[in-house]
């Protein structure tokens, strides 16, 4: 018997022995009278065993078949692996009309191993209130993932999370986490919400200078150009003061794999089309109303963002007119259009189709490629390390010698070819 049964037992026992009146087992146990009076004639007629419910240990009503949950769990081991027990709900009801509940689908998945609970550990952390409006504090951080598993090869997620909603207002996949990844996906977020009051990112090198030696007045490209667009950048001290960005990554690692896995996506062109049809799915389900109505973003010059949202460079003339960018050597010819000498400043804008545009107080200045500067050892970004890496073991380099000119064996064979030659002629 179950407490509830036993205590019913008990009570009603003790009104049959007249030590409790009626009254007060209706008190007791929270019943009426007249219930209280149906237990006792019960007890009387049955004695205890009729207290025990009737359907224990029979299957209830509107239990699942044994058809209907084996057919649950193939597919838990075929369509969707690896998916938890609330993602599964969702897709089982989406893609195959089967409606379970989550935590009977949790319970099920249990028992046959294919999920384990995980243990959560709180640490109290202190909870920062939400923004009022849309468009006051934008959330952006790039999350380096194996997106498409084993069909391709690992790239990173770059987010635009809005800090009052919890809406992600832009996503993009890149490569890397680089400059011209975030211009992208800033220039077709301003495009589309407008540019908001502030933007909140982590510490990384592109948003800040962490070399301790820097002069105060350094900064990255994306500082440079959210300072002329008037956009506040704020850089978080750690991924929890960020948590909203930092948990959508954690969401996107687990729920958007996994469809990128079912549409047989693999590619990175692939994924930014499959994209937006995403985010409108997950922004429907999870995001919420912000305190205020009114929105904080402000209207953006649309032809001006392409020239801000670029990188841009200060370089200075040689004697020859030329300057060097990453490695390259550009030259402008003399002309009587301009005049450019040596130890002039230029500013280069670097777009991302990587054709630079060199301007002299704001005129245009036509340049011609020379060539590409030597160097002893390759440069490369700390986010591109990897990758590098990975190409460098990709292709090993090959381990055969080749001899000088000098050497004997070289010297001997071209001997011998010589006199073969002189033979034939004879």
């Amino acid at each position: 018997m179950s407490k509830k049964e036993l205590s019913r037992l008990q009570t009603a026992q003790r009104v049959l022995d007249r030590s409790m009146s009626v009254a007060e087992a209706a008190t007791i146990l929270g019943l009426s009278t007249r219930q209280v009076k149906r237990l006792t004639r019960r007890l009387r007629s049955g004695g205890a065993e009729s207290f025990a419910s009737p359907r224990r240990s029979r299957p209830p009503n509107n239990a699942f078949d044994a058809s209907t949950r084996a057919r649950v769990l193939d597919l838990a081991q075929a369509a969707y692996v690896g998916f938890g027990p609330t993602f599964l709900a969702e897709k089982l009801a989406e893609r195959d009309g089967i409606a379970v509940n989550r935590e009977t689908l949790r319970q099920w998945l249990i028992a046959a191993q294919l999920h384990r609970p995980r243990r959560r550990r709180h640490q109290p952390r202190p909870l920062r209130e939400r923004r009022a409006r849309v468009g006051e504090l934008i959330q952006a951080d790039g999350s380096p993932h194996r997106w498409f598993e084993e069909r391709g090869g690992a790239c990173t997620l770059l987010l635009y999370v809005d800090d009052a909603t919890t809406t992600i207002l832009g996503g993009l996949f890149a490569e890397h986490e680089t400059s011209d990844g975030y211009f992208e996906l800033f220039e077709r977020a301003f495009i589309e919400h407008g540019l908001p009051v502030a933007l909140y990112t982590d510490k990384h090198s592109v948003f800040r200078i962490n070399n301790p030696g820097s002069m105060v007045d350094d900064e990255t490209h994306v500082q440079r150009a959210l300072r002329e667009l008037d956009v506040e950048l704020i850089c978080a001290n750690s991924p929890q003061a960020k948590g909203r960005v930092e948990r959508a990554n954690r969401s996107l690692q687990d729920r958007l794999v996994k469809e990128l896995r079912l549409a047989g996506i693999s590619t990175i062109a692939a994924a930014n089309a499959f994209l937006p049809g995403f985010l409108a799915a997950y922004n429907q389900r999870f995001a919420i109303a912000p305190r205020e109505a009114t929105n904080a973003h402000r209207s953006a010059n649309v032809s001006m963002l392409a020239a801000i949202l670029t990188k841009r460079y200060q370089r200075v003339l040689t004697s020859e007119l030329t300057f060097q960018l990453h490695d390259k050597i550009y030259a402008i010819d003399p002309s009587p259009l301009h005049r450019l000498r040596k130890g002039m400043r230029i500013t280069i804008n670097l777009p991302r189709t990587g054709i630079p545009e060199v301007l002299h107080n704001e005129h245009r200045i036509i340049t011609r490629f020379v060539g590409v500067r030597q160097r002893t050892g390759l440069i490369v970004a700390s986010k591109e390390l990897n990758a590098t890496v990975d190409h460098c073991v990709a292709t090993p380099k090959s381990t055969a010698h080749t001899p000088p000119k000098t050497h004997p064996w070289r010297v001997a064979a071209r001997l011998a070819q010589a006199q073969k030659a002189a033979r034939g002629h004879l």
